[in-house]
């Protein structure tokens, strides 16, 4: 059986480092080469001795190539590796990622806020497999005592923390996603009356303080911190440590990421109590608290909703105490030092409970990880310093005044020869001093070589060898530096699992936004250095939302657009309209009167096409191009942007036609209109190349990308007077039983009741009534739960009842066979296709929720759950390609997140123009009234999409 290739940890002995072995190889290959004419291999034979200094140069070159790759890459003595430049990374800035789970945003939240004792989320939980408003986090804050007690006499603190807050939630939050206003929790006294009773001999202040720390760890819930060497000594893997948000005070464990504690019993108590040393039994009689100004006793306790437990009451000690008692071998204590108590329990938490600036830490463990020695690897001597003096190449023999003449040319032929192998000795030892540069990510500042030189210094007498004066010679040209550094580009890349396509640049390329193989090596590779210089930022908000500001800017735009921009070349929006203002005027004009030339006139007779010469040599700007007198502006746009960068589209008069040399363009295939006259051909070609010029500047302005969150469009559905319903859809879009206008709930608990009641009712088949022509489902009082009105068919009460049935069991979340019947939903799209009989689209049947506004309109909540719309131009010329369509697409599918659901909208100029009035106006303001308008908007795209 043939043995697998594996890789062995062993070191090999490089055959570069062995001079024995080097000498044999070398002896052999000359013995192949010269051993019919020469037989002669001992020690003293010339070629022998260039063949053994050769192999000792050799052996230099394999230790020096051997160094660790830290020292190889410091390129000055005293200076650490320059990590950016070399694309390493701090383990928190490539290994960890914006919060994605529910604990990873509170890990931030808590790290970000001294106030802040401990935080919780939470989010609609769903009655059925209903479609509602998702994505919405609750967030539940605990303040630390100090807070708790500012805030409690001084609201404007409060409201200030809860703004501060708010505002780094908004720069927190993932796409689809977003948080409520956050909800600092009130305190709810809570007296605990126990016994503790301790052995002999022990230090009762100390057993005190520490079963007071166990008590404010259960009611409190304070998070600790650890360092990365304690996370290391817990057993946590590199990856595990840093996987994750990135933190600033320490490390958090998630098994330490506790529930709210919703309840309190005297059984849960007494357990902590015993565990706590020194404890030999402990009695929990009862707890105490206020409800509605009445004290109230109890074993158990549940906290309400917005509220926490809170046993420091009067901000002291006191209360614990007068309710604590302490017995000593059966006989209570009635006085122990509280003083001392209290140093030991400030001690223990302090301890505990403190910080850690994880960023110092990280950065020296780092800054050890990667400096290196500078090693010098360039300095090379050379080797002719080392042949035995009798060769006379040596610094020492070229002293001599009594060498013979014939002996010395004969030694400047030897020196001649021996040149062509120090050159590849001393370039060798080049290319490893500038390793650093050949792995340099910045491409702008860089050198511009990926195989590097020097001069042979260190030869005697170099000069005189010297023929004349060169330049620093290079050993590549461009295109051979363009494909060796986009090799390397492509291998940094993949060290972080990424890539990046030529596609947008080849179809740019084709397209002639770049003119040329150089222009187009030169902007592919500032791209991937672009691409690696920020892929920390890539890689970490990879799921991040826009965070929106006053004013838009790709700092606060959205993970998945900052990677779309990467990876396409779309530039970064710019403010304003993406249509250009010169052509608004023309687009709606349908008839205009072209005189069209047939092609057969053109091409035989009177016109040519532009020479390769005229087209390469001449470059100019658009700025004295008088764009909008031209009969060009009466062009489609659509084809102007694509069709106008073509030279072939332009052809020019052979002749002087009526004093003037005419330029013809291309509107479609074999149809030519006239362009303009000018007085030479010089002139035509140089208004020629404005045109094209002005398209590609045009085609870079117009290009831009929007992704719309559609749940930071809520804002019109809670305001007030807000209610609230649900209703049922068939596959192709038409509603089954769904509340009526008039019985919608005034709240969302209401609703859900009413969907419960729903669900239970409509079980029973004596639950449906028809009156006025509508199928009704009502409660055991005769209440309305559910209206439904047959657009075309007759239904009996039997033939209503199953089919409502089907629609229970498929969203029914009690149903075992929910899961089975989900996937036949599914199943019956990929068999029938998503078009019925009447063309239109079929789908899964639905459940969704909804919201009746105050001027009555109904909004699906479907629309704002987990749910994007890309938006982009359709005229630009890349944006017209079906490959890159096609690409950007495949982009945006493998890059959202796969719970997100997304649509892309190409629009065309009118619509993009109104869509753009709206959306900017939101943007900016952020308004309610301005969310419905891009709503209603966005609504009308897709209807006619």
């Amino acid at each position: 059986m043939k043995e697998s290739v594996s890789f062995s940890l062993e070191d090999v002995e490089s055959v570069s480092l062995n001079f024995s072995e080097l000498r044999e190889k070398g002896l052999e290959i000359i013995q192949d080469l010269s051993g019919d004419i020469w037989t002669d291999y001992n020690s003293h034979d010339p070629g022998v001795t260039i063949l053994e200094q050769l192999c000792y140069a050799l052996t230099d070159l394999g230790n020096r190539t051997s160094f660790p790759i830290k020292d190889l890459l410091s390129s000055h003595q005293g200076l650490s590796i320059n990590a950016k430049n070399n694309a390493f990374f701090a383990p928190s800035n490539i290994l960890s990622s914006h919060p994605v789970s529910i604990n990873d945003i509170r890990k931030v939240i808590i790290d970000k806020f001294d106030e802040i004792e401990n935080v919780w989320l939470s989010i609609n939980e769903n009655i059925g497999y209903e479609e509602q408003l998702s994505g919405l986090y609750h967030v539940d804050i605990l303040p630390n005592l100090n807070c708790h007690k500012l805030f409690r006499v001084n609201d404007n603190e409060k409201n200030k923390f809860i703004e501060k807050v708010s505002k780094f939630l908004k720069q927190l939050r993932n796409i689809g996603e977003d948080f409520e206003t956050p909800c600092l929790l009130t305190s709810q006294n809570v007296k605990i009356k126990f016994e503790i009773y301790l052995n002999d001999h022990l230090d009762l202040e100390l057993i005190i303080s520490n079963i007071l720390v166990k008590l404010f760890e259960f009611v409190y819930c304070p998070m600790q911190f650890y360092t990365l060497n304690e996370m290391q000594e817990f057993g946590y893997e590199f990856e595990e440590i840093f996987n994750g948000p990135k933190l600033n005070r320490g490390f958090i464990k998630d098994d330490e990421l506790r529930e709210k504690p919703s309840k309190i019993h005297i059984d849960e108590l007494k357990k902590m109590f015993i565990k706590v040393e020194g404890v030999n039994m402990c009695r929990v009689l009862q707890l105490e608290t206020t409800i509605d100004g009445k004290k109230v006793e109890c074993k158990e306790f549940n906290v309400d909703k917005e509220t926490f437990f809170h046993i420091l009451i009067d901000n002291t000690f006191e209360s614990i105490y007068s309710n604590m008692k302490v017995f000593l071998n059966n006989i209570e204590v009635k006085s122990y030092n509280k003083n001392r108590i209290h140093n030991l329990f400030f001690e223990t938490w302090s301890k505990k409970y403190r910080s850690y600036p994880i960023g110092n830490l990280e950065t020296e463990f780092y800054t050890k990880k990667i400096k290196g020695d500078f090693r010098n690897t360039s300095d090379y001597f050379s080797i002719q310093n080392h042949f035995p003096t009798i060769y006379e190449i040596g610094k020492n023999a070229i002293t001599s005044k009594n060498t013979v003449e014939e002996n010395r040319i004969k030694a400047f032929q030897l020196k001649g020869y021996l040149l062509f192998f120090e050159q590849h000795l001393a370039n060798h030892l080049s290319q490893l001093d500038n390793l650093h540069e050949f792995f340099n990510i910045d491409y702008a500042k860089g050198k511009r070589e990926t195989y590097f030189t020097q001069k042979l210094t260190s030869v005697p007498e170099i000069d005189k060898l010297k023929k004349r004066q060169v330049n620093r010679p290079s050993l590549e040209d461009k295109y051979t530096f363009f494909n060796r550094k986009n090799r390397v580009y492509n291998h940094l890349l993949a060290r972080f699992g990424e890539d990046l396509n030529e596609i947008p640049w080849k179809i740019a390329q084709n397209l002639n936004l770049i003119n040329s193989d150089e222009e187009y090596n030169e902007i592919l590779l500032e791209h991937k250095s672009n691409f690696l210089k920020n892929i920390e930022s890539l890689s970490y908000n990879r799921n991040k939302g826009e965070s929106f500001n006053q004013n838009y800017s790709r700092e606060n735009s959205s993970g998945l657009e900052k990677i779309v921009l990467t990876k396409t070349g779309i530039p970064e929006r710019m403010k304003g309209n993406s249509f250009p203002k010169i052509f608004i005027n023309n687009i709606s004009k349908k008839s205009m009167k072209i005189d069209f030339l047939s092609s057969d006139e053109l091409f035989n007779k009177d016109y040519r096409a532009l020479r390769i010469d005229e087209i390469s040599n001449v470059k100019l700007e658009e700025k004295s191009l008088n764009i909008e007198e031209s009969t060009i502006v009466k062009v489609d746009y659509k084809t102007l942007f694509k069709e106008a960068l073509n030279y072939d589209n332009y052809k020019i008069s052979k002749e002087i036609i009526k004093g003037k040399f005419q330029v013809v363009f291309q509107k479609e295939d074999n149809k030519w209109i006239k362009l303009f006259e000018s007085d030479s051909e010089i002139d035509a070609i140089k208004e020629i190349h404005k045109i094209v010029t002005f398209f590609i500047n045009q085609n870079n302005s117009s290009e831009r990308i929007y992704i719309i969150d559609h749940i930071m469009l809520r804002g019109f559905i809670e305001e007030e007077n807000v209610k609230y319903g649900f209703s049922f859809f068939n596959e192709i879009g038409e509603p089954f039983f769904q509340v009526s206008e008039d019985s919608f709930s005034n709240t969302i608990t209401e609703r859900n009741d009413k969907m419960k009641k729903f669900f239970k009712f409509s079980r029973n088949e004596s639950s449906y009534v028809f009156e006025n022509e509508k199928w009704y489902i009502k409660d055991a009082k005769n209440r309305e739960l559910a209206v439904y009105k047959p657009i075309s068919h007759d239904y009996t009460q039997r033939e209503i009842y199953l089919i409502t049935q089907s629609y229970l069991n498929l969203f029914d979340y009690k149903n075992i066979a929910n899961g089975r019947l989900r996937f036949k939903e599914v199943e019956k799209i990929r068999l029938k296709g998503n078009l019925d009989i009447e063309g239109k689209h079929f789908g899964q049947r639905r459940l969704v929720f909804q919201r009746k506004l105050e001027d009555k309109s109904i909004v699906n909540e479907d629309f704002f759950n987990l749910n994007i719309s890309i938006v982009l131009p359709d005229w630009p010329a890349r944006f017209q390609d079906e490959r890159f369509k096609s690409y950007l697409k495949d982009l945006i599918q493998e890059r959202v997140p796969s719970h997100i659901q997304n649509q892309i909208l190409w629009l065309d100029s009118t619509n993009m123009e109104s869509f753009e009035e709206v959306y900017l106006n939101w943007e900016n303001s952020q308004s309610k009234q301005n969310s419905r308008e891009v709503y209603n908007e966005l609504i009308r795209i897709k209807n006619i999409k």
